[in-house]
């Protein structure tokens, strides 16, 4: 008897370890598709970026983009109070689980202009019946996602402010603009090309800029590869621009590099 009292109580109330003994309860997002729309998952993810409240008809609204053990990314909103609950708790950087969450379709036109990820075609809702807890399963986020946006999807299909990875060889670099301006920080454009000898711009900012301060100008003279991860998409200006989540990977060790290597 006191076993099965035992037993009762562990399944009513089990700890959150033990939702990821079951290898089918894990959902990766590149197997997330059409036919899960409105159903409920479960996953584990790092919260790689948390926007502030936000209002969206007069209802508040949290964005969360999300990291899974892939690399592949995908948002996450939440309204009323589970916003204010998860706006208090959640912390960047951290792996959490998201049980019963629901799976939306991103092109929803109530959210049309929300998303920023670019490529994604559905997003998480995380519920008031949602449980999010911190990972206790260790999961090993790799640096790259799985695989790098095409230059022309980039240049045609891309939104503002998307958040893209892109990867090519280094053709042109510009002067450090704004030395001389101190309530400015200094900045440059690079160009990359890709093997169709397609050119992408981006407008490198501090801190990226100090931070690779002499591998700049190697880069251009020897045609280096360079991976630009999480850069943000400026329609206006038709270049990528990099933010404080952005990294500058210079000869990454990507097959892509490879291929790239005496092109």
């Amino acid at each position: 008897m006191e076993f099965v009292a035992q037993y009762e109580e562990f399944f009513s109330n089990p700890p959150d370890s033990f939702q990821w003994e079951f290898p089918d309860l894990i959902v990766l997002f590149r197997d997330i598709n059409l036919d899960l729309i409105t159903s409920k998952i479960n996953f584990s993810a790092k919260v790689y970026f948390k926007a502030h409240v936000r209002l969206h008809k007069d209802e508040n609204y949290i964005r969360l983009i999300l990291v899974d053990e892939e690399g592949t990314r995908m948002e996450a909103l939440t309204f009323g109070r589970t916003c204010l609950d998860l706006a208090r708790t959640i912390v960047e950087g951290e792996p959490y689980n998201f049980i019963d969450v629901v799976v939306g379709y991103r092109y929803d036109l109530n959210f049309l202009n929300v998303f920023h990820v670019y490529g994604a075609e559905f997003f998480a809702s995380i519920t008031s019946e949602s449980r999010v807890s911190n990972s206790r399963r260790p999961i090993a986020y790799p640096l790259f996602s799985r695989t790098f946006e095409s230059f022309h999807q980039i240049k045609h299909f891309g939104a503002d402010k998307n958040l893209i990875d892109v990867i090519g060889v280094v053709v042109y670099i510009s002067d450090v603009h704004d030395t001389k301006r101190t309530w400015r920080r200094p900045s440059r454009h690079i160009a990359i090309m890709n093997t169709c000898m397609q050119i992408l711009v981006i407008h490198v900012r501090s801190p990226h800029i100090l931070r690779h301060a002499g591998e700049w100008r190697p880069a251009a003279q020897y045609f280096n590869t360079i991976a630009a991860l999480h850069v943000q998409m400026n329609t206006r200006r038709g270049v990528l621009v990099t933010t404080r989540y952005s990294k500058i990977i210079f000869e990454p060790d990507r097959p892509e590099a490879e291929a790239m290597r005496g092109f």
